[in-house]
Parts: C-alpha cells; sequence; structure tokens
C-alpha cells in the first residue's frame, strides 16, 4: 500500500526521428488527473549537458535528445510537492507512456525518508515568489496556525502592525489581491483579508510582488495567493487542539482555544474527492493594566472550507470551492488605555461559493472558465449611547460608531491558454477576462466624542448630525494578453498587457507588465531576473459613499475668556473626472543554490504611486470646513532583502532572512468623519514603517526519535506614531516617533507516537521565552502626566497541543 497520497503522472511519448535529433514530450498531473503548471522537469543524460524545462498551463513540456539517446534520468519539481529525482529511463526504451509517482507535500511519519520540500530556481517566474506549505504552516510555533492571517507575517515581504493588520510590501491592507484557488477573495466591504482558514486547509500559501503576472491586477503592493488541499482516492482525516491552550498573563490562565477536523477522500473513486476543514476558535484575552474583572474579553470563531474535484471526462475537471465565516466578539477593543466601557460588540459573517470548469484540449489548450459570489455583513454594537471621551489618562465612555455594513462580490472570469508553439524560442500565450459586479452598503449611527484637557475641562466636542445611510456599486472589467517566451534554454521572458476599466472613474487603463529570467551560462544553479510592472487599484467605494453620510460639527473651548466657536466640516466631490490611483514597480533579484539544498536569494524593489484618491482640508470660512476629494496621494516604498533556506531530509528545513525597507506617503491619516486627530501636515513614514526586520524559523530533526523541535524568531524596527496635543491635533510631524524596537523567540517540541493503531503528535511550545515586552499601545497626549507611557505587552506565554494525525501506516 502507497503511503503517498498524491501522485504525479507523467504520460511521456518519446518519438525519435530518423535524423539528427529527437524531442521528448510529456505532461505532468496530479493523481486526480489535474495537470501540474510550472513543475520543473530536468533530464539528465550521460553523453549531454541537463535539459531543463517548465510545463506550461496543461502540464505538458518538452525537452531535446540528443541524436544517439543514451541512459537518462528524470528530475521533477513542484513547490509544494515532494520531488521527485533520478527517475530512471532504459536507453532502448521503444515509444510508449510512462508512468511517475510524485507526492503532494503533507505530513509524513518518521519511517519515510523523502525529500519534503522542493525549491527549484522556477525559471518560469520573473516576479519575487515567497511561499509556505500548509506543513510549515501547522508546524511553525506562536502562528496561531488556526487563523492563516495571522501566520503571513513568516513570509519576509509581510509585516504585520500593532492592530494585526496584513502589509505585504510597505503596502495598505486594501492595496493586496488575495486569491482563493484562483478566486478573488478580498473583502469587498474593507478590502482587506477578513476571511479565516486554518492552516490544515491550506495547500499552499505564497506572495508574487514587483512586475505581476498580467492576469492580476487591483493589487498594486503584490498578490497573496492561497491554495487549499484536495483529497484523493484514499481517506484521510485529523484533528487538532482538544485542550485549550494555557497562557501566562496576569498569571496562568486559559487563554484559547482552537479546535480543528480536517477530512478527506473519495465521494465516488477515481472521480470525485472532496476536502473540509472545519475550525472553532475560542480566544479569551487579559490585559494588563486594567482591573481584575474588567481585564477580559472573549471571542469566538466558526468556518468551515470545503473544495470538491469532479473528473466529468478525461479532458474535463470542474472545482467547487466553499467557505463560511462566523465571528462573535464582546467587548472587542479592550485594551490598557480603552476600558470596557468604550469597547463595542462586533458580529459579521461570510459566505463565499466558487465553480471553476477547466477544459483540456487535444493540441495541448486549456480553457477555465469560472464564476463566484461573496457575501458579508459585519456588525458592531456599543455599550451605550454617550459621548466618547478623549482624556490624556485614555478613552472613557462609549463609543460613538454605531453600525452596520453588509456588501458583495460576484466575479466572472474566463481564461485561455493557447498550446505551445515554437518561433524563435517556446511561447504560450495566454488571455482572459475578469468580470466583477461589487456593492457596498452601510448604515452608521454616529454620536460624538469630547476631548479633555489635563485639569479636566473640556477643549474640543465633535457631533454628528445628517443621514448615516449609504450604498454604491461598481462594475469592473478588465482583459489581458501575456506571451510566456523561452527564447532559448535558461533564458525566459513574460511579456504582457492588461486593460482595466469600471463603472465609477471610467478610465480605460493600459498596464505593462515586463519581467526576465536568465540563468546565465545554462547554470543550473544560479537565476538573475527583474522586471516592471504598472499596477492600477481597485476603486475603493467608501470613499465615494461619504459626501451622503454623517458630518461633524466641532465646538472649540479655548482657555481663558475666549468665547467657544463651531466649525462644521463637509465631504464633497467637487471634480467630474479622477485618475485611477497606480504603482509602478521594478524589481532585480538573484538566486543562487548552492550544495546540500541551500538556497540564497537576494531582492530589491521600489514601488511608486501616483494619483491615490484621498480627502484633502482646504478651509472655506472660519465656520466650515470642506473636504474634497483629489487624486493627489503620493506613495513611495524601497527595500532589498536577503533570504537563506536550507531543506534538510525528510521535512526539515530552516529560513532566515534580513529586509532593510523605507515606505512613505504625503497621506498618513485618512481624513474622514471617523477621523478623531486634527491633522495639519499629512506627509511622514507609513504606520507600519519597520526599517530593519529579521526573520528567522525552523522545523529541526532532534538526536531523541520521533522529536522535532521547531522555532520562530523575530526582530524589527518600532513601528511608527504621531504625537498629539489635548485637543486631538497633531504636533510636528506625522508618525515622527517610535515604539521600541520588537523582537520575540518562540520555542516548541514536539513528539509523534503511536498509540492503539493512530498516530498522535504531542507538543508543548513556548511563545517569547525572553519574556521581552513588546508593548502595542501608548498614551501619545504630549499634556499627559503619562506621555509616551507604552502598554500591551502579553509576555511570556506557554501552550499545549494534541493533534491526531489519523491511522498508522
Amino acid at each position: 500500500m502507497r503511503r503517498w497520497s498524491i501522485l504525479v503522472f507523467l504520460c511521456a511519448a518519446i518519438a525519435l526521428r530518423a535524423q539528427d535529433s529527437a524531442v521528448l514530450r510529456g505532461r505532468v498531473v496530479d493523481n486526480n488527473d489535474a495537470p501540474l503548471a510550472g513543475a520543473e522537469v530536468t533530464l539528465h543524460t550521460s553523453n549531454a549537458p541537463p535539459s531543463r524545462t517548465v510545463t506550461d498551463a496543461s502540464g505538458e513540456f518538452s525537452l531535446p535528445l540528443p541524436a544517439a539517446l543514451a541512459e537518462c534520468t528524470f528530475d521533477i519539481e513542484k513547490p509544494g510537492y515532494f520531488a521527485m529525482k533520478g527517475r530512471h529511463i532504459p536507453a532502448d526504451s521503444s515509444p510508449r507512456d510512462l508512468r511517475f509517482v510524485l507526492n503532494r507535500l503533507q505530513e509524513v511519519t518518521e519511517s519515510l525518508n523523502v525529500s519534503g520540500v522542493s525549491s527549484p530556481l522556477e525559471l518560469d517566474s520573473t516576479a519575487p515568489v515567497q511561499r509556505l506549505s500548509g506543513v510549515e504552516l501547522i508546524e511553525l510555533p506562536g502562528t496561531t496556525s488556526d487563523d492563516l492571517r495571522n501566520s503571513m507575517s513568516l513570509l519576509p515581504g509581510v509585516m504585520q502592525d500593532n492592530q494585526g493588520g496584513v502589509h505585504l510590501n510597505g503596502g495598505a491592507e486594501n492595496q493586496i489581491l488575495y486569491t482563493l484557488n484562483g478566486f478573488n477573495i478580498t473583502d469587498p466591504l474593507t478590502s482587506h483579508f477578513e476571511s479565516r482558514l486554518g492552516a490544515d486547509a491550506v495547500q499552499s500559501l505564497e506572495t508574487i510582488s514587483g512586475n505581476l503576472p498580467a492576469q492580476y491586477g487591483k493589487g498594486s503592493s503584490g498578490v497573496v495567493a492561497v491554495n487549499t488541499r484536495m483529497g484523493d482516492n484514499h481517506w484521510s482525516f485529523s484533528s487538532t487542539n482538544f485542550l485549550p491552550g494555557v497562557e501566562n498573563r496576569k498569571g496562568l490562565v486559559i487563554g484559547s482555544w482552537a479546535p480543528r477536523i480536517y477530512a478527506s477522500g473519495p465521494i465516488v473513486p477515481s472521480r470525485v474527492w472532496f476536502s473540509n476543514t472545519f475550525t472553532t476558535d475560542y480566544a479569551k484575552g487579559v490585559v494588563r493594566g486594567l482591573p481584575r474583572g474588567q481585564d477580559e474579553n472573549t471571542s469566538w470563531r466558526f468556518g468551515d472550507m470545503m473544495r470538491v474535484q469532479a473528473n466529468l471526462t478525461p479532458s474535463q475537471i470542474l472545482f467547487a470551492d466553499f467557505l463560511a465565516n462566523i465571528w462573535i466578539a464582546p467587548l472587542n477593543g479592550l485594551g490598557p488605555l480603552d476600558p470596557v466601557q468604550t469597547t463595542v460588540d462586533r458580529r459579521s459573517r461570510q459566505y463565499f461559493g466558487g465553480l471553476k470548469d477547466q477544459i483540456y484540449f487535444s493540441n495541448g489548450g486549456l480553457l477555465e472558465v469560472g464564476f463566484s459570489l461573496n457575501r458579508v455583513f459585519s456588525r458592531e454594537i456599543p455599550q451605550g449611547h454617550g459621548y466618547y471621551l478623549f482624556t490624556p489618562f485614555g478613552r472613557q465612555g462609549n463609543y460613538f460608531v454605531d453600525g452596520a455594513q453588509k456588501g458583495g462580490r460576484n466575479q466572472y472570469l474566463a481564461n485561455y491558454f493557447t498550446p505551445t508553439f515554437r518561433w524563435l524560442g517556446s511561447h504560450q500565450i495566454k488571455a482572459g477576462v475578469d468580470l466583477d459586479a461589487v456593492n457596498f452598503w452601510q448604515s452608521l449611527s454616529r454620536t460624538g466624542f469630547v476631548d479633555y484637557r489635563a485639569d479636566g475641562t473640556p477643549a474640543r466636542q465633535v457631533v454628528y448630525f445628517g443621514n448615516g445611510v449609504t450604498g454604491r456599486e461598481n462594475f469592473e472589467a478588465s482583459s489581458f494578453v501575456e506571451d510566456s517566451w523561452r527564447a532559448r534554454p535558461g533564458l525566459f521572458f513574460q511579456l504582457g498587457i492588461r486593460e482595466d476599466w469600471d463603472q465609477i472613474l471610467r478610465n480605460w487603463n493600459i498596464a505593462p507588465r515586463a519581467g526576465f529570467a536568465w540563468a546565465p551560462f545554462r547554470s543550473e544553479t544560479t537565476k538573475i531576473s527583474g522586471g516592471y510592472g504598472l499596477v492600477y487599484d481597485e476603486t475603493a467605494l467608501d470613499l465615494f459613499t461619504r459626501p451622503d453620510g454623517q458630518y461633524p460639527v466641532t465646538t472649540f473651548f479655548p482657555t481663558g475668556n475666549a468665547t467657544a466657536y463651531s466649525t462644521a466640516a463637509y465631504y464633497s466631490i467637487d471634480r467630474r473626472h479622477f485618475h485611477t490611483p497606480r504603482y509602478r514597480s521594478l524589481n532585480l533579484g538573484i538566486d543562487h543554490k548552492f550544495p546540500h539544498s541551500l538556497f540564497v536569494q537576494v531582492t530589491g524593489l521600489t514601488r511608486r504611486g501616483d494619483y491615490g484618491l484621498v480627502y484633502q482640508d482646504p478651509p472655506v470660512s472660519s465656520t466650515e470646513s470642506r473636504y474634497s476629494l483629489e487624486d493627489a496621494r503620493r506613495d513611495s516604498f524601497r527595500s532589498v532583502g536577503m533570504t537563506i533556506r536550507q531543506n534538510l531530509h525528510k521535512q526539515y528545513m530552516w529560513m532566515i532572512g534580513y529586509t532593510r525597507s523605507f515606505s512613505h506617503t504625503n497621506a498618513v491619516f485618512d481624513l474622514s468623519p471617523d477621523q478623531p486627530l486634527i491633522v495639519s501636515r499629512n506627509a511622514g513614514p507609513l504606520p507600519w514603517d519597520s526599517p530593519n526586520r529579521f526573520l528567522g524559523w525552523g522545523i529541526l530533526p532532534t538526536p531523541f526519535p520521533k522529536w522535532s523541535l521547531a522555532y520562530r524568531a523575530e526582530y524589527h524596527s518600532g513601528f511608527p506614531f504621531s504625537i498629539q496635543d489635548d485637543i486631538g491635533r497633531v504636533l510636528g510631524n506625522p508618525n515622527s516617533t517610535r515604539f521600541p524596537v520588537f523582537y520575540e523567540i518562540n520555542l516548541a517540541a514536539e513528539r509523534q507516537i503511536g498509540l492503539r493503531g493512530q498516530l498522535w503528535a504531542l507538543r508543548l511550545g513556548v511563545d517569547n521565552i525572553t519574556n521581552h515586552i513588546n508593548p502595542n499601545a501608548v498614551n501619545n497626549d504630549y499634556g499627559s502626566p503619562e506621555f509616551l507611557r507604552f502598554y500591551g505587552d502579553f509576555g511570556r506565554s506557554y501552550n499545549f497541543r494534541i493533534r491526531w494525525l489519523g491511522k498508522l501506516p
């Protein structure tokens, strides 16, 4: 019985010509007959240098053979799959179909001794790519593997800010395109990644930056692509976290509990398969700095991710995806400066469904058509309807927004991959269209807030008027064409052009993309790559509903005998035409493979943004200010980074990386009705700017059988923040001060044991083993006696995990 759960069939017909040469043609698919695009195939013969190529979208490849065919072997590698090494083909083979077996990366027992992770140089990739497997997401400590969002910071280009927001290459949360099995999963309300998936559901997680392939738009800082697992003809079950975790927060407490159940297998053997992951997350927070009895909050999340594959015919495959999320979080926002009465009760839900049909033609072409729908709803309810009070000692009163929001996206896509053809090398053309109908609705009822001085007197009061019910719809249309051109072995070009249009801005935007990958002197160990890309951001619907919503009226209370005065702030769209926000990216990198599976990658990236939409504040009169929408935002980002990674035997590996970066904007604050600060100068570093970052993690063997050791270590510069006075006015330049440096080391030891015919894994872990103070909140009120006091350190915590991995092999 095979222990490997994923197969790759290489169906190759060796056609020997009577003249001087022959061509080897083949196809790489998995054991469910789905083609594997991007698999690197290397042919070794005893009488010629190695030949290398990459499979196209239909899984096909071709390689030249010497006139006198000698003994030859294949190496086949694809990230996320176990590598095939040294598969032997006899020299006297007659034309026939050859079948090979390859595994998709998954957890294995100690009895297997295979290459667990493959990291080829990816000669068909011209943009910087970082990737994590589902195994790494599960095994690495301190990443809350029940929530994929919190695990993304394991990738060197991804930074998570003090509030948990995810940022790729210095961009804002709404500048990332998130895809789930090829569909846009970005939240239509916030343009963030609000979906929750457990790591058990994930086959791979990857980021693409710089000169994005032409099929991607609407994400100027890059793409985060999530690919989920698929079942096969073998039943597989696992379960994790039967017991809640124990954490050291004001003493040992029951901190969190995130049980997960995974199941996969055949619905109809050899025809229809499924995989399903159900997650539940109970989280308990304990806040230092608040009195006992008022320092805890809890939340519940429920999620389910299902994927089905049905082979309708040998040349037609249907994929179906379904994702559901529910979140219930009373007392959300509790913190050292935000006591219970200032919190809100939050509820949200999401339902996503996708259907994709892939049709393969006998000439090697591939057509895929798909449809998805995404529905989201969120609700926030304050603890009361009093005013929200800003004091030099923290917040008091009730939060000032009571609201509900809902949104949706319907996506229609079609892509066609032409058969590979030869002209000055080999080419494959890909063309496609993407149509999206997006809608947004909200009902927000705002009360108001008051700023107090240190002596207890009011300095400013803001009260809201007007209708808080707004909504907007948009229709987006995109198309692209791209040529993947292998000019010769070791030299690859990716040339594409993309068109974007939407109903609100009505601009026809043309976005060229160009990149190259070069293995100098036909090197098998070095790749130099680079490229240029122009990317247009998605139009933010909430910007165009702001003039129809509530507006604030501010009353100032000067000291002394001065008379109080009031001013109203209105939001308007005075222009009929705007440019579409755009970003120009340049990237250059070098990858080198050293002996013993040691990979080094050095990448430089620069990204400049123009025409960002932002509300500006030209004063109209002493009693009125009018914020006008303009395309005046400018952003810039530069980074250079090095990543070193080594793959060891079985599934062991380690990685260390350093990134030096700079991110700056002329619009630090979003001037919205909910922005309580008064901003006169708005240029500075972005709130998630961190010039220096070291990141390392690994899964390592130990001298003790069946034991493994996993670690995660991170050090980065503190995030910037602004100083304000007692009326909420930003003093000096925005984000001119920084939090202390952050560093954390997490360690976990795990042992696999067999019990009653079942395989179990027991883990004991320690997060923040050095107990270093890493605050995430600060008193930034210049007039406060506690000015620059930092809060929010979680300290050292312990966790214990039990996982059921299924039957013993």
